[in-house]
C-alpha cells in the first residue's frame, strides 16, 4: 500500500499547492494485465475555463521569430518549486493574453530541443539554435517550463534562437533535416 498512498498524497500535495482541485481519477495498482506488467499509475484531471483568445496551439507559426524559454525555479529533486511554477503561469498567461506569443510548448523529460523539434513540425519551419545554448541546455529535463514563440520586438526569458524557412535543425555548425527526423519520429508509432 506505500506506493499507492505516496502518490495520493503528492497529488494532495500539488492540489495544496497550486491551488486547484481534480475532478476525477484513475488508477492502476494491480500489477499486471495478460502479459504485461502494469507500473503503479495514478492519472488525476481537471477543467479549466477560458477565453478562445487566450488559446494557442504549440507549432511554430512565423519564420524569424524568436524563442525564449521559460523556466522556473527548481527544487533538489528537480521538480518547479510551487510557488515559482505558479508565478510562471501567470507570467505565460498574461504574455498570451497581450498578444505578445503566437505559440507555446511545455518540454517535458526530452528537454528543450525534443519540444523544439515538435513545434517545428506543425507548419514545416526550422530552427536556429543560439550558440550561448549548450548541450545540457538542449537535453535536460524542463519540467515546468515553457518554450515561446514570441511576437516582434519582444523579448523575455532565456533567448533559444530563432525559427527558420528551411527545414533544418541546426545548432553551433550541426544540422539535422526535420523530414529525416519526422520520419523516424513517426516510424516508431
Amino acid at each position: 500500500w506505500g506506493k499507492p498512498a505516496a502518490a495520493l498524497l503528492g497529488a494532495l500535495q500539488a492540489q495544496l499547492d497550486y491551488g486547484v482541485a481534480a475532478i476525477g481519477g484513475k488508477d492502476s495498482m494491480s500489477g499486471s494485465f495478460e502479459s504485461l506488467d502494469v507500473p503503479p499509475t495514478l492519472v488525476s484531471f481537471a477543467v479549466a475555463i477560458g477565453s478562445t483568445g487566450t488559446i494557442l496551439s504549440p507549432e511554430f507559426k512565423h519564420s524569424g521569430s524568436r524563442v525564449a524559454l521559460l523556466s522556473p525555479v527548481y527544487r533538489a529533486d528537480g521538480l518547479p518549486e510551487a510557488a515559482s511554477e505558479r508565478q510562471l503561469l501567470e507570467q505565460v498567461y498574461a504574455l498570451i493574453a497581450k498578444k505578445q506569443v503566437f505559440a507555446a510548448y511545455t518540454p517535458g523529460a526530452g528537454g528543450v530541443l525534443e519540444a523544439v523539434f515538435k513545434m517545428c513540425l506543425g507548419n514545416g519551419l526550422g530552427f536556429a539554435f543560439s550558440d550561448a545554448v549548450s548541450e545540457d541546455d538542449l537535453f535536460s529535463p524542463r519540467l515546468g517550463a515553457f518554450v515561446l514563440e514570441l511576437a516582434p520586438g519582444f523579448e523575455a526569458g532565456e533567448l533559444l534562437g530563432q525559427t527558420t524557412a528551411t527545414r533544418v535543425l541546426t545548432w553551433r555548425g550541426e544540422r539535422a533535416e526535420l523530414s529525416e527526423l519526422e520520419t523516424a519520429y513517426d516510424a516508431t508509432l
